[in-house]
C-alpha cells in the first residue's frame, strides 16, 4: 500500500482546520473507483471529501462538524397550535426532518372554574369573575352576592328573596328607576308624590293629574283648605249645654251695640244681654240676624230661657227679636242659647261662613219669661 503524498496530507489538514469535513483515504489501483465516484487510474493519493450541506433531524451528520441533529432537540416539552399555553407534548422529527411538536390535535385546555390554571396562562380562573357582586335567580336586579366555583362553573351565591318596589323615592329593585309601577298622577294612595293619601271623609276623593280632588256630601265641604283629607262636616250637630260659657255679650239698653259671631259648621252658643243703665227703666232687649254664606243654608233658633226650651223663630228663621222688661232699680241682664243650625233641605257643599249678627236696644214685644235664663251682673 502506497502512503499518501505530501500534498494529500497538506489538504486535509487544512479541511480538518476548518472544521469543513472529516477525511478518508483509499488505496489507489486501476479500476478502483472511489466514494465520489471518480475513477482514478495515477499514482496521486484519492481524496473522499466530506460534503457540508444544512443539518436535518434525521440521525446524521450532515453540516460535517462532527455532530449529529445538534441544535434540533427532540423529546422536548412542546405547545401544539391550540389556544391554551399547555406544553403536552414532546418535539419529534417530521417526513421533511424538521423538528415539530408532537402535539398537533389542536385540542385546547379550556380553562374552568375550580381554582386552577388549567390552560396554562399564568392565571387562575380568569373570565369566571369570582369575587363579583352578581344577581341571583330572584325578581329584583339587585347584585346581593358574589361569584364563586362550583362544578367548573361561577355560581351566583344570591340566595335572597325578590326585593319589591315601593313608592318611596328610593330604587329599591335595583334597576335603575326609582318608585317605577307607581302611578302618581291617579293612584289615590300615592297622589303626586309617595304616600300622599286622598282620604274620602265626608265624601269622595280622586286623584287627578297628581292633586286630590275631595267631591264632598251635602253638608260637607272642604273647608280647612286641604283637599288631601276630603271634606269637613257642615252638619256637626253639637251638642247645647245650660253651663256652657258666655261666647258673646251685648249691651241690650244701649242704641246700636252689637256683637257678631261667625263659623262654618252648626253651633250652638250661649249670648249674654245685658244691663247697663241702672238709673233708669230701659228694657233689654235684643235682635238676632243670621246671614248664611254663598251657595249654603242654615236656620237660626233662639232658646229662652233653657236649652231645653222651645226655640223662638220667625218664618224665615233668620231674624229674632227678644227682650225683658226692666224693672227700676233691678238687674234685667238675662243669657239666650241661639242654635245655627244645617238646613239639610239644600244642598251645600261650600265653605263660605254664616254671620249672626245681634244688635242690642232694639224695638221688640218678644219677652223670654221673667227670672229664666238670668245671668246677673252689669
Amino acid at each position: 500500500m502506497r502512503l499518501p503524498s505530501l500534498a494529500a496530507l497538506l489538504v486535509c489538514a487544512l479541511i480538518a482546520s476548518s472544521a469543513l469535513a472529516a477525511c478518508s483515504f483509499k488505496p489507489n489501483g486501476a479500476g478502483n473507483a472511489d466514494d465520489d465516484g471518480d475513477d482514478d487510474t495515477d499514482a496521486a493519493v484519492d481524496i473522499d471529501a466530506c460534503v457540508p450541506t444544512a443539518e436535518t433531524c434525521e440521525g446524521s451528520d450532515q453540516d460535517c462538524d462532527g455532530m449529529i441533529d445538534e441544535g434540533l432537540t427532540q423529546g422536548a416539552p412542546c405547545d401544539g397550535p391550540d389556544a391554551d399555553n399547555c406544553t403536552d407534548d414532546m418535539t419529534i422529527c417530521n417526513s421533511q426532518g424538521a423538528v415539530v411538536c408532537g402535539d398537533t390535535s389542536g385540542d385546547d385546555d379550556a380553562e374552568v372554574c375550580n381554582s386552577a390554571d388549567d390552560d396554562c396562562d399564568g392565571t387562575t380562573d380568569e373570565g369566571f369573575m369570582v369575587g363579583a357582586q352578581c344577581d341571583g335567580a330572584d325578581g329584583d336586579m339587585c347584585r346581593e352576592g358574589t361569584f364563586a366555583c362550583g362544578s367548573g362553573v361561577a355560581v351566583c351565591g344570591d340566595n335572597t328573596g325578590t326585593i319589591v318596589e315601593a313608592c318611596n323615592g328610593a330604587d329599591d329593585d335595583c334597576d335603575g328607576a326609582n318608585d317605577n309601577g307607581f302611578d302618581l298622577q291617579n293612584d289615590e294612595a300615592n297622589c303626586g308624590q309617595c304616600n300622599t293619601t286622598c282620604v274620602a271623609t265626608n265624601g269622595t276623593n280622586t286623584c287627578t293629574t297628581g292633586n286630590c280632588v275631595p267631591a264632598c256630601n251635602n253638608g260637607a265641604a272642604n273647608c280647612d283648605g286641604d283637599p288631601n283629607n276630603g271634606c269637613e262636616l257642615q252638619d256637626t250637630n253639637p251638642t247645647c249645654s245650660n253651663s256652657a260659657a258666655v261666647a258673646t255679650t251685648v249691651n241690650g239698653d244701649v242704641a246700636n251695640a252689637t256683637a257678631t259671631l261667625n263659623g262654618t259648621t252648626e253651633t250652638f252658643a250661649r249670648v249674654r244681654i245685658r244691663e247697663s243703665r241702672t238709673t233708669d227703666s230701659v228694657d233689654i232687649t235684643a235682635r238676632f240676624a243670621l246671614v248664611s254664606g254663598a251657595g249654603t243654608n242654615y236656620d237660626l233658633h233662639v232658646y229662652c230661657p233653657s236649652c231645653q226650651s222651645i226655640p223662638l223663630s220667625d218664618s224665615t228663621d233668620d231674624t229674632i227679636e227678644i227682650g225683658r222688661d226692666d224693672p227700676f232699680n233691678v238687674d234685667g241682664t238675662f243669657d239666650v242659647f241661639v242654635e245655627v243650625r244645617y238646613n239639610g233641605t239644600t244642598a251645600s257643599t261650600t265653605c263660605s261662613p254664616w254671620t249672626l249678627t245681634i244688635t242690642g236696644n232694639v224695638a221688640t214685644s218678644n219677652r223670654c219669661p221673667s227670672g229664666g235664663g238670668g245671668g246677673g251682673g252689669n
